[in-house]
């Protein structure tokens, strides 16, 4: 072998070498590792080692093997002289985790929290959604999302993150409403997350959500099973066209209840009036006048809102 010969095969074994290095380590397959968290996307740590999701039931692993509940086939880790660790059972050579019931993660123990009324690992999940910011769901465990993943989508970026098509990177924020927590929207003018309703979720309580101001508004149907009254479309609130509106300041007629009662000018200033056909449609000490051509109104008698407050 020449001089030159023996320099490029010294240079292709060190090559080599160091990319099984590169192969075995940082959290790729192979690599060594303490938690899940310690691998990359894709894999899981089993036995201290970054190994490849490869099974959800026993019958996809070979003879003598069981699949762990990382998803991993493997040697049964429990059974004759050879028991789980305190919190786990071992079911047919694998050691699961205790079901243990609750109604809030205080119930739970040390590295749990509480899901569905059942105890589980904390950073187990079943979306992204499930994780802390940042986090995305992988093979069911929350795992970090750095701010140097490429995407092109944000689906492959952490919960309250995006993909910014511009570096095709995820970064902080918001994209849609359903990267945000429930009780938030998505202000896409900022990719952030705002407190308010989103629009396609509505309101829990019956009500419609604005779309401009992501607030919850009534509609006639809430305020029907509410206690009755109209639906003020400008405020979103119910108002009941009794005397409660009598005699209140006001600036527009949307602030005193029914559809067809005014605004008027009494006195020195502007009071809420009630429609009236006849004087039976109003409370006592007041009448029922026509304010205009086309409008009767429930008006104090005196023309004196002052001190005449009905409480309806």
């Amino acid at each position: 072998m020449t001089q030159m010969s023996r320099i490029i095969a010294t240079t292709c074994l060190l090559i080599g070498s160091l990319f099984i290095a590169a192969s075995c380590s940082g959290g790729g397959a192979g690599g060594s590792c303490k938690e899940d968290k310690d691998c990359k996307i894709g894999t899981v740590c089993e036995l201290n080692k970054c190994s490849v999701k490869n099974c959800t039931v026993v019958t996809q692993c070979g003879n003598g093997q069981v699949c762990l509940e990382s998803g991993v086939c493997s040697s049964p880790e429990c059974g004759v002289g050879k028991e789980c660790p305190t919190g786990k059972v071992c079911q047919a050579g694998v050691c699961r985790s205790e079901q243990k019931t609750c109604s809030k993660n205080e119930d739970c123990d040390a590295g749990q929290k509480c899901k569905s009324n059942v105890c589980v690992a904390a950073d187990s999940c079943t979306t992204k959604a499930d994780c802390s910011a940042g986090e995305t769901c992988d093979l069911g465990k929350c795992k970090p999302v750095t701010s140097s993943t490429s995407c092109t989508t944000s689906a492959q970026c952490g919960n309250q993150q995006f993909c910014d098509i511009t570096s095709n990177t995820c970064k902080s924020g918001c994209e849609g409403d359903t990267d945000c927590p429930s009780t938030q929207y998505c202000d896409t003018s900022s990719n952030s997350c705002k407190d308010g309703c989103r629009v396609a979720d509505g309101c829990s309580d019956g009500r419609l959500c604005d779309a401009t101001s992501h607030t919850c508004k009534c509609t006639q149907a809430y305020c029907d099973a509410n206690g009755g009254g109209t639906c003020n479309t400008t405020t979103g609130e119910c108002k009941t066209s009794a005397s409660g509106f009598l005699c209140k300041s006001c600036t527009g007629d949307d602030e005193c209840g029914g559809a067809n009662d005014k605004c008027s000018a009494i006195g020195s200033g502007s009071f809420c009036t009630k429609a009236c056909s006849t004087q039976a449609d109003c409370p006592t000490g007041f009448a029922c006048y026509e304010i205009t051509n086309d409008s009767k109104q429930c008006v104090p008698l005196g023309f004196n809102c002052v001190g005449c407050v009905i409480d309806g």
